[in-house]
């Protein structure tokens, strides 16, 4: 399988020895990738599983990096999963979001999840035959 990197991306993400892709080590190459992305026009939605499973230092640069993008006014939708910790619930207290309880709320949220994946993909796929 042969992996291609958008040509913004294959200053940050360097191949080791073998082959393989090394993530970005810093959250100021994180940022410079993201923006060169949104730069481009891509529609960007970033997704973030488990944040609270982040050491305390890395999710603080990484919720910064997030801020940035957003206070910027770029285009991009940033969905982030986790649990409830107390530093994570007070960064984005202020920030326009929406809670859901996955132990509540499971087949509601797994039918409006496949609901935004299929309004997604079929726009791609108009998009597609436009341009086609």
């Amino acid at each position: 399988m042969t992996t291609t990197l958008l040509p913004c991306a294959q200053g940050i993400w360097k191949k080791d020895d073998k082959g393989f892709y090394q993530r970005p080590s810093s959250s100021e190459e994180c940022q410079e990738l993201l923006l060169k992305m949104v730069s481009l026009g891509l529609k960007v939605i970033l997704i973030l599983d488990a944040l609270d499973e982040c050491d305390e230092d890395s999710r603080h640069s990484l919720i910064a990096v997030l801020n940035a993008l957003v206070e910027n006014s770029l285009p991009v939708k940033i969905l982030i999963s986790s649990r409830r910790d107390n530093d994570i619930t007070a960064e984005f207290e202020d920030k326009v979001n929406f809670s859901l309880s996955a132990t509540d709320n499971s087949h509601d949220i797994m039918k409006f999840v496949r609901g935004k994946f299929e309004e997604y993909f079929v726009q791609i796929f108009e998009n597609c035959q436009e341009k086609g």
